[in-house]
């Protein structure tokens, strides 16, 4: 039995070690599927399956490139202060894009973010935050779980900004999918070229 244990530990450790290094889609500015090796070194990926579709920024200048058999971009968004907002093919992931020309901090964004959370639901919470590199741009990431109307939602934010402006790339599900689907919930970020 204990050795049946280890077995198990090791094949888990074993399997976290190789997706911690697995390599990593992403969107050139032109659209195209590359693929970014672990070692540094990138290659194109064949065109299929590659993003079909682009959105641009409204006020900052950016392509938010998505593959349009898996998102769709609702026809209005929540709020005017939003660009984007699109539903996946699934039904249960949720993303939004809402940028600004005003280039704030990221301790600002984040605390922001907390504050109106919290002003909908008090208990809500940050369960993770790092700092992640997208197209070669780097990107504040943190994750908050929240519930609206009683209902758990699993919220993953990236923030990038510079000198001139202020980019929010949300995803969003149900707290019950969220870890299944957390995939699908940093990948959309990929597309963002500025």
């Amino acid at each position: 039995m204990r050795r049946f244990v280890a077995f198990l530990f090791f094949v888990a450790i074993l399997s976290f070690q190789m997706t911690a290094h697995a390599d990593m889609k992403a969107y050139s500015e032109d659209g195209k599927t590359v693929l970014l090796h672990n070692n540094g070194q990138w290659s194109y990926l064949s065109t299929e399956g590659s993003p079909k579709e682009f959105v641009e920024g409204k006020q900052v200048k950016y392509k938010m490139y998505y593959d349009n058999a898996k998102w769709y971009p609702a026809e209005h968004t929540a709020n005017r202060d939003q660009d984007y907002m699109f539903n996946h093919a699934n039904g249960k992931v949720y993303a939004l894009i809402t940028s600004e020309p005003l280039p704030l901090t990221y301790a600002a964004v984040n605390d922001a973010v907390l504050f109106y959370t919290k002003e909908v639901d008090a208990s809500a919470r940050m369960t993770k935050r790092e700092m992640r590199k997208v197209n070669g741009k780097m990107f504040d990431f943190f994750r908050i779980e929240a519930k609206v109307h009683d209902i758990g939602f699993t919220y993953y934010y990236h923030v990038y900004i510079d000198r001139d402006s202020t980019t929010q790339i949300i995803t969003y599900t149900f707290s019950q999918y969220a870890n299944e689907l957390s995939p699908i919930l940093l990948e959309f970020v990929n597309g963002f070229v500025k």
